[in-house]
């Protein structure tokens, strides 16, 4: 580990982050957040990514800007776009977002009710279309690319940064290392093939909806990191082949439903007259 992150606004040091982020975070706690933008690409003083630790002896947590969701995903190869929107209003509003991502069957879409999120405060209180907004397009980036952002939050998903409450803090992240699931204890890639060849066409275009995820997403969360891409365009090859199979079986059924009708002309039609000069 290095003890500082150079980007485009300069560096940033352990003494800095201490005097000017937080005060409480320890050398150690220091390098992990150094080390964490660096693997994110996240500046700390644009406020990509926020340190939170409210006593010496507290676990340190990082939460993630809206804004840095948005860079990061815009400069992934396989962003495709993305649009967000509200439905409802007052207690009844809620939050949607679709991004498109090269390569999926459907776009991610997510949908979260504001009664979840709104914490009655500050901006909350002007602008809650706009902050559910937020939110439902942070989770579905999430969803999207989460090679990116695991297990991270953002300031809207927070009740309050500054003094955000014990109930919730379960929901920002804890500055601890992710265990990445060895080979031996995922699925490998015919076990995940079978399991896609078992679904339906309907199945397999489940669209991911709160609590309703598509099959393949599910899948792909049990198998090794490395096999995923695999997996995922067998997933998107299966559709190609099931929607082929329909298409033709309705068709198959449009021409003998055909014949059928043309035969029974034929059977019922009268006998036309024979004339004798």
């Amino acid at each position: 580990m290095t003890n500082e992150i150079i980007n485009n606004a300069g560096t940033i040091t352990i003494k800095e982050i201490k005097d000017c982020i937080c005060p409480h975070a320890n050398d150690k706690e220091c390098l992990l957040f150094i080390e964490l933008c660096k693997s994110l690409g996240a500046d700390p003083w644009m406020k990509d990514v926020h340190f939170i630790k409210y006593s010496q002896s507290a676990q340190p947590q990082f939460v993630i800007g809206i804004g840095f969701y948005l860079k990061a995903a815009q400069s992934h190869p396989k962003y495709r776009g993305h649009k967000s929107w509200t439905e409802g209003e007052g207690d009844n509003l809620k939050g949607c977002a679709e991004v498109y991502v090269d390569g999926y069957m459907i776009p991610v879409y997510v949908e979260v009710d504001r009664a979840e999120y709104d914490t009655k405060k500050a901006m909350w209180l002007k602008m809650p279309k706009t902050m559910i907004k937020k939110t439902a397009l942070s989770q579905a980036l999430r969803q999207a690319f989460s090679e990116l952002f695991r297990a991270t939050y953002t300031e809207d998903e927070v009740p309050d940064i500054v003094n955000i409450s014990e109930k919730r803090k379960e929901q920002v992240i804890e500055v601890t290392k992710e265990e990445i699931k060895p080979r031996s204890e995922c699925f490998t890639i015919d076990q995940a093939k079978t399991q896609i060849e078992a679904l339906t066409l309907e199945e397999l275009e489940t669209v991911t909806k709160g609590d309703i995820v598509n099959p393949i997403t599910d899948i792909l969360q049990d198998v090794y990191k490395d096999d995923q891409p695999k997996v995922r365009q067998f997933g998107i090859d299966r559709v190609k082949e099931l929607k082929t199979k329909a298409r033709a079986e309705a068709k198959k059924e449009s021409i003998n439903k055909e014949i059928e009708v043309l035969s029974g002309n034929t059977k019922d039609a009268e006998p036309e007259p024979t004339f004798v000069v």
